[in-house]
């Protein structure tokens, strides 16, 4: 079996970020906005004492 050799890094194309659109957003900003409630949840414990 024939191969072709692999390309360096300098040949690869550059790699380009997709841009989330739709209902996708919103998902993520709902992500984002349970991570900060839930680390506050856990901070005001540790305050507390109580975990």
């Amino acid at each position: 079996m024939h191969r072709e050799p692999m390309q360096t890094i300098r040949e690869l194309r550059p790699l380009t970020r997709a841009t989330p659109k739709g209902w996708v957003k919103w998902a993520f900003w709902f992500l984002r906005g349970y991570i900060v409630i839930m680390l506050a949840i856990v901070v005001i414990g540790f305050a507390r004492g109580t975990l």
